[in-house]
């Protein structure tokens, strides 16, 4: 597992912490080189994959408390997405890739910094 992310500059009342996240669900296509298939597979393969982005899109306009909603950070405006395959045993599929966004809380804690 990886973790990246950026600390985006602002002023230090308020720095956003951009944190980079995503899935892939991917098919297995059992003929090498099937491009008609492959693009067939891809195709199924976006439908269902952009129905966990409206998911996420529903979780994220629900009218509950924050800590309740499963991605409460969610903006649908840095989903992106690529075309990936063939990968492993010939498995193709769509990658997507979005921003967490929230802000980075900078209170010191002394009680962090000594020995114990």
């Amino acid at each position: 597992m990886s973790l990246s992310g950026i600390y985006e500059p602002s002023n230090l009342d308020n720095i956003p912490d951009s944190i980079n996240e995503g899935f892939l669900i991917i098919r297995h296509l059992d003929r090498v080189d099937d491009f008609p298939g492959e693009m067939q597979l891809v195709s199924r393969r976006k439908q269902s994959d952009t129905d966990i982005i409206a998911r996420m899109l529903l979780d994220h306009f629900k009218s509950e408390p924050l800590v309740l909603k499963a991605i409460p950070v969610f903006n649908v405006n840095f989903v992106s997405y690529e075309m990936l395959g063939p990968v492993f045993d010939n498995d193709f599929g769509v990658m997507y890739s979005f921003k967490l966004q929230d802000c980075l809380n900078l209170e010191f804690n002394l009680i962090n910094w000594e020995k114990g």
